[in-house]
């Protein structure tokens, strides 16, 4: 995506509160805004890689009047180290999805606007608004001045009280995991699960059958009371059809506890009956996520021992990890 790079200043026509920007220092702050990150003003003892984060965290603020969420945040921070440039990204955010859902259809006006409403908290003044309207008129992307509104001295003195980066994922310290010969192998391997501290209800050879009395043991064993999210595995050896309504309504008892069912990865003909019930569970109830460990596992045949049911020990790291994955993005701890 071509970017003009021309000697705007994003700065020159922003009024009260601030004292007026004399002409060196609007360039000089363009210049900030158009180069890498690690380019700005900012201090030199901060690592590069914050001062990428911080630059993205408030594209977020100026483009979406929000705090970057963390995938986000880290999907475009490595996207910036990979060499492209905060204008650029700020372009990206323009056209995005949430960007027109948010806003709607906007002519350069509106976008004017919203930038002064998101930055400085106040509409554009009839000078300014027709600066930047002209400026986008004559060619100047709107990435280009959105990032520097973001990443102006103005806009840092604003935010400096509020966090730029969303606060780091809780993962729970207790998961209780139920399943059959796949967890069996994660509990005598000894795999972890993040960080939490794992609870096993695994056996070989078992049936969805035996969920009803494997959750009433877990209940009377206080280990429901005590797991912040509940993983279960089942399906491996097959699916009746008698197992479709006693699966929704077990899984639908737990809630409001947070719930990961993981699909079946089985080469057997009951795979795909298996999948689209578990699937199913996870659309109808709120407490519910999916793991899709088959279509993670699917690409991999390597991670499969020959029966192809059993994943060998890089397969089973593969799956404590994608189910680790799931919880970080899911989980919120209760108050």
């Amino acid at each position: 995506m071509a970017i003009a790079n021309q000697g705007v200043s994003p700065h020159r026509r922003w009024r009260d509160p601030f004292l007026p920007v004399s002409i060196v220092g609007a360039i000089l702050i363009l210049v900030a805004a158009l180069l890498p990150a690690t380019a700005s003003g900012e201090a030199e003892s901060t690592p590069q890689t914050e001062l990428g984060r911080s630059a993205i965290s408030r594209l977020y603020f100026a483009a979406f009047d929000r705090p970057a969420d963390l995938d986000g945040l880290d999907y475009w921070h490595r996207i910036h180290q990979d060499g492209t440039v905060l204008p650029e990204i700020a372009d990206y955010f323009v056209s995005s999805e949430e960007f027109s859902n948010t806003y709607g259809d906007i002519d350069n006006a509106g976008l004017v606007d919203l930038i002064y409403q998101n930055v400085l908290k106040r509409p554009a003044d009839e000078d300014g608004l027709n600066y930047w309207v002209g400026l986008l008129e004559s060619g100047h992307s709107s990435g280009t001045i959105l990032n520097g509104f973001a990443q102006s001295p103005e806009f840092d003195l604003l935010t400096q009280d509020q966090p730029l980066e969303p606060p780091p994922p809780v993962f729970p310290s207790q998961v209780l995991m139920i399943g059959d010969s796949i967890f069996h192998g994660i509990r005598l391997l000894e795999i972890p699960v993040g960080s939490a501290e794992l609870t096993f209800m695994t056996e070989e050879g078992r049936h969805v059958a035996a969920l009803p009395d494997l959750l009433t043991e877990a209940n009377e064993a206080g280990e429901l009371a005590t797991s912040d999210v509940v993983v279960i595995h089942l399906g491996t050896n097959g699916w009746l059809p008698e197992y479709d309504a006693m699966f929704d309504s077990q899984i639908a008892a737990l809630a409001p506890h947070p719930v990961l069912v993981v699909n079946t990865e089985v080469a057997r003909p009951w795979e795909s009956t298996a999948n689209d019930r578990i699937a199913k569970v996870a659309v109808l109830h709120d407490h519910v996520q999916l793991v899709d460990w088959n279509r993670h596992v699917a690409p991999h045949p390597n991670w499969m021992r020959a029966d192809g049911i059993h994943p060998n020990r890089t397969g089973l790291t593969e799956l404590a990890g994608l189910i680790a994955d799931r919880i970080l993005k899911t989980y919120e701890p209760s108050e």
